[in-house]
């Protein structure tokens, strides 16, 4: 096995996925979404993705990051509940790329890589060895071989062989999906080739390099020949309506469900079960409980509820400073606090004017109180000041902080955002609309004329009765839509039902404040996550959105899809969703200069520009990094802590009744 074990994505569970709601660290697919989590500490993550072990330090709530003892000979059985705050959009695995999907398809789909929970680095899962020769990129012989187990078997009770992965690879190229399992991830493959059908040699021949070939191209999923070869397009695929229903390799299996309300896995037959030898972190035996049972709550208060009466055992992802403080008052809960994986952002459409300039992003993203967020907003617990676009968990990868930058970071001017009132009370006074109006009007790199007009807009409440106008028109006059058309209105940002996360509503109603105060009109407009995915990721149509991204690895490969224009669809041609929603492309040479490089430590200096570079251009704001707090029950033990939290499948693995339960 090649030792080039720390240039790949951290595997499937840290894949990225959408989650919906600020502050939800175990957010947004990724590939994921999410309203605002984001990672922070290093905890060790310099060797290898996920940023170490995950055991953490108290945040000042009295959480605890440990979990009981485990006992020589656990206690079988039982069925732990896993609440969540919005149900999957599918459970197709080619076509979801909401978190909460992947929280049950990554029971049941085998990938070929995984990351360790402790170092972060990949680690067999469906392939168990793999060499790698560089040299012969573009030549007839392949650049990757790879060995599968010789014991997975679908949950069907066919055979997994050597022909699935290589039907795997050339289904997702042909079809092209874009979600968490992308046509993408396989751009660098030339063609897949297998020494036979039944056996468990698969050669990859690639055209180019590709940094995250362990993770993208052997880190993908087994999906079954026998049941995909007959689904003509991915995307109408519903499996949990099909005959078959979803078939995989791995240890689970969907026992039954009611969809949008509960589902229930349950664990194969042992002898499917091989993964406790690859898994060598988990105890042998697993796994122990009966079934596990994930629960959808339609609101944020009613899943705290749930687990504050230990109706549930645990919550997918973050909780509350208030409930996690309330969770630690009670005998049978504990919190468990992790490193997050990704970060909450505020991202802007650049195709639509005003937020095709820079400069005004830029202001937008000044405007935001940062110190407020962290101090007041979340109480100065487990959270950091959002600045660059990789969680705070993985160091050796992030520029210098804006504030340590004197001016430019190897030549790339970083530009002062702090906010221009009052810091902390998330307040601003004429002066600091004054200051904040000149920021924009005095701008030297402006690619409109801005200047100062008599208030129109209705949602405005500046104290001089001043609006901001842009090319001699109020905003709202001058404001764009995608094809160029004026007079949309107000500025508006999409955000998901109040109800589900409050901090989230309470942050963007202080920023609309502020932006009305400063002469730029703004509104929000409430959608159910399941229905903004479309509309932001396929459709384009938006100003404004605030999510998360969960999953980002610790080697930094997400830049292609969300910051480069190979994930943005420029033109309205695209069919399906792509991550670059915001159409920004300023960073494609940096991120292409990167792309190929197979080690990890060459590229680390220029990931440092791409952020700073994103940092600059300010596509999108980066409204956070929060640690995750996981309420849990002490009727289960075993929980597997990873940057992200314990919610993955390594937790459902190895969970087990617990004795103080």
């Amino acid at each position: 096995m090649t030792d080039d074990n720390s240039n790949a994505r951290t595997g499937r569970i840290d894949r990225r996925k959408f989650l919906a709601g600020l502050g939800t660290g175990v957010a947004a697919g990724l590939a994921g979404c999410s309203g605002g989590g984001g990672g922070q500490g290093e905890g060790g993550g310099q060797n290898g993705s996920g940023g170490g072990t995950g055991t953490g330090t108290g945040t000042g709530t009295g959480t605890s990051t440990e979990t009981e003892t485990q006992t020589a000979q656990p206690q079988m059985g039982g069925k732990p509940t896993l609440g969540m705050g919005t149900a999957p959009n599918s459970l197709n695995v080619l076509a979801s790329s909401t978190a909460y999907a992947f929280t049950i398809l990554d029971n049941i789909y085998t990938y070929g890589t995984y990351a360790d929970p402790e170092t972060g680095r990949p680690i067999p899962g469906g392939f168990t060895d793999w060499e790698l020769t560089v040299d012969n990129i573009g030549t007839g012989d392949p650049t990757i071989v790879a060995e599968m187990r010789d014991d997975l078997t679908f949950s069907d009770g066919e055979d997994v062989t050597a022909q699935d992965y290589k039907f795997s690879v050339e289904y997702i190229k042909e079809q092209e999906p874009a979600g968490s399992i992308a046509a993408s991830q396989f751009s660098a493959v030339e063609s897949v080739e297998v020494d036979d059908p039944n056996g468990t040699t698969v050669n990859f021949f690639l055209s180019e390099k590709d940094n995250a070939w362990l993770t993208d191209i052997l880190g993908n999923v087994f999906l079954p020949e026998h049941i995909w070869s007959n689904v003509a397009e991915y995307d109408k695929y519903t499996p949990r309506n099909s005959q078959e229903g979803v078939v995989g390799s791995h240890a689970f299996q969907i026992r039954e469900f009611n969809w949008e309300n509960w589902y229930e896995l349950e664990p194969r037959e042992p002898d499917a079960i091989p993964w406790n030898e690859a898994f060598d972190f988990l105890d042998s035996g697993g796994p122990f409980v009966d079934t596990v049972r994930m629960e959808v709550f339609g609101s944020q208060n009613a899943l705290d509820q749930a687990i504050l009466n230990a109706d549930i055992d645990q919550t997918y992802g973050t909780v509350e400073i208030e409930q996690a403080a309330q969770a630690t008052d009670r005998d049978n809960l504990e919190v468990l606090n992790s490193q997050d994986d990704g970060y909450g952002h505020l991202s802007f459409n650049v195709r639509r004017i005003p937020f095709d300039d820079r400069a005004f992003r830029q202001l937008l993203v000044k405007l935001l109180d940062e110190q407020w967020v962290v101090e007041n907003l979340y109480r100065g617990v487990g959270v950091e000041r959002g600045t660059y676009a990789t969680p705070t968990a993985y160091s050796s990868w992030r520029p210098p902080e804006p504030g340590e930058v004197d001016g430019d970071y190897e030549g790339i001017q970083i530009p002062d955002t702090s906010f221009p009132g009052q810091a902390g009370q998330f307040n601003i006074s004429q002066s600091g609309i004054d200051a904040a109006r000149q920021y924009l009007i005095d701008n030297e790199n402006t690619k409109h004329d801005y200047s100062l007009g008599q208030a129109q807009s209705p949602q405005l409440d500046p104290p001089d009765g001043q609006e901001l106008y842009v090319n001699g028109q109020p905003m709202a006059q001058a404001h764009t839509d995608n094809d160029g058309n004026g007079g949309q209105g107000p500025l508006e940002i999409s955000i998901n039902p109040p109800d589900t996360e409050p901090k989230r509503t309470e942050l963007i109603n202080r920023l609309v404040d502020v932006y009305g105060k400063v002469g730029i009109p703004a509104v929000t407009a409430v959608q159910s996550f399941n229905s903004q995915l479309p509309k932001i990721y396929a459709n384009e149509d938006f100003d404004m959105y605030e999510m998360g991204w969960t999953g980002l690895a610790w080697n930094n490969d997400h830049y292609t899809q969300f910051y480069s224009s190979d994930g943005a669809d420029l033109d309205g041609s695209a069919d399906s969703q792509l991550f670059n929603s915001m159409g920004y492309t300023g960073a494609d040479d940096l991120i292409g200069e990167q792309a190929g490089m197979m080690q990890p430590e060459p590229r680390k200096p220029i990931v440092k520009q791409v952020l700073a570079q994103i940092y600059r251009d300010a596509p999108t704001n980066i409204l956070n990094h929060a640690r995750v707090l996981q309420p849990v029950t002490n009727r289960f033990s075993g929980q597997v802590q990873v940057v992200g939290g314990v919610t993955n499948s390594y937790t459902w693995l190895n969970i087990r009744q617990s004795q103080q339960g």
